[in-house]
């Protein structure tokens, strides 16, 4: 009986190392930024830490998409739409909006990815509240991508 348990224990330990050993390591993005957004009144997020602030790829990225958590929320009947978009430095290339939905405080969501491989340099990241008045949210999040081998 000892000598099934032991044989049993070491087929277990044998398996479990080969598991975590061979098993790929993936993550959700290779690379990120973290940011913060403050967005009051007009629509549009204020500052660095909001309507447009810089992020430079060193190499082509691929899979860039957006993530965030609502940190906070005044006014605001949810979902609660905020709105994401890289544009290059001088304004010549702006790509298109990507959405998060937001349904409470707390809550986070990330954006579909760009399909396109985006080439090194600096963009500006804009962000927009889709309800405009006399509202506000404020959350924080990450510009999540890969680059391009």
């Amino acid at each position: 009986m000892k000598k099934v348990l032991r044989n049993s224990l070491a087929a277990f330990l044998v398996l479990a190392f080969t598991v975590v050993l061979f098993t790929p390591q993936t993550s959700f993005a290779k690379a990120s930024e973290n940011f913060e957004f403050k967005i009051h009144e007009e629509g549009y997020a204020e500052n660095s830490k909001g309507r447009k602030f810089k992020i430079t790829f060193d190499k082509p990225a691929k899979n860039v998409h957006f993530g965030a958590v609502l940190d906070d929320a005044y006014r605001v009947k949810f979902p609660e739409r905020v709105k994401f978009r890289l544009e290059t430095k001088d304004g010549k290339t702006v790509f298109q909006y990507k959405t998060l939905i937001f349904s409470e405080i707390g809550d986070r969501d990330y954006t579909t990815k760009y399909t396109k491989n985006i080439d090194p340099g600096t963009y500006h990241v804009y962000i927009e509240q889709e309800t405009y008045g006399k509202t506000s949210v404020e959350g924080n999040g990450f510009v999540y991508y890969d680059y391009v081998k």
